[in-house]
């Protein structure tokens, strides 16, 4: 049976779904998701796991930040929610936005990750590739009394989630609505990350897993390849494959976080 809760933080209360028993197992999802995005992977892992997933603040059921966050706050908030909820050192698996902010929990707070599973994350090397990330994903809404705004809502979701899959579908619309017109701190504050200098400090085991259709696929293979001695594994499916292909998913974290 699930369990869902609040953790406290400096940037207030971070929502959780747990899940399980064992060694600790900590998901982060993508923007403009929530922890809804694990789904259909929360019960997978948590045979083997204690499953913690988070929404990162400003997301999901998570209190919003009073002004746009660095990705060292989002890590920062979510190292003191695992410190309220009692989970000293955890696997850690990010997902996009989630990666990132798990590669910064590993170097900033080593201490608390014993393990990091890196899927699909956005790895910008030049001032080039940053602008067309930003004139991409960067796209500021606000509500009005007409709905025009889901336009925009729609395009966000077009763009990775199954149209086949009405549960999928459903879930990361509320998602996304949850996250409110500030849903671009997100993206932001991964694009100006220097994700390579964070790389280069890593002192842990590393996965880097990529959906093969993902978007981020060729940034993940260069990250990884930044990493000597990493281990890099591809699965079917896209930004929507912890949807539409959890075994695979959940199988290339278990066969990486139970490795000896």
């Amino acid at each position: 049976m699930g369990r869902r809760g609040y953790a406290n933080t400096e940037l207030g209360q971070v929502h959780y779904q747990e899940s399980g028993v064992g060694e600790p197992l900590v998901l982060l999802h993508m923007t403009a998701s929530s922890s809804v995005m694990f789904t259909r992977c929360i019960p997978l892992l948590a045979r083997r796991f204690r499953v913690i997933a988070l929404d990162t603040p400003g997301f999901g059921l998570s209190d919003a930040p009073a002004e746009q966050p660095e990705i060292g706050d989002y890590a920062r908030s979510l190292a003191a929610a695992l410190e309220d909820l009692g989970v000293d050192r955890a696997s850690v698996v990010g997902f996009h936005t989630g990666g990132t902010i798990a590669l910064e929990l590993a170097t900033r707070f080593p201490r608390h990750v014993s393990r990091l599973v890196l899927a699909a994350i956005l790895a910008p090397k030049t001032s080039d590739e940053r602008a067309a990330w930003r004139e991409l994903l960067l796209r500021p809404w606000e509500p009005d009394g007409k709905g025009e705004f889901l336009d925009h809502v729609l395009w966000w979701l077009g763009n990775y989630v199954p149209k086949h899959d009405g549960v999928a579908y459903l879930a990361e619309l509320i998602g996304t609505l949850q996250a409110g017109p500030s849903y671009w701190w997100g993206p932001r504050a991964v694009i100006e990350y220097d994700t390579f200098a964070r790389l280069g400090e890593l002192e842990l085991p590393i996965l880097f897993l990529t959906p093969c259709a993902d978007n981020l696929a060729q940034d993940t293979h260069r990250a990884h390849a930044a990493c000597p001695g990493s281990s890099y594994v591809e699965i079917p499916g896209n930004d929507a494959a912890s949807w539409e292909f959890p075994d695979e998913f959940c199988q290339a974290v278990v066969d990486f976080v139970g490795a000896e």
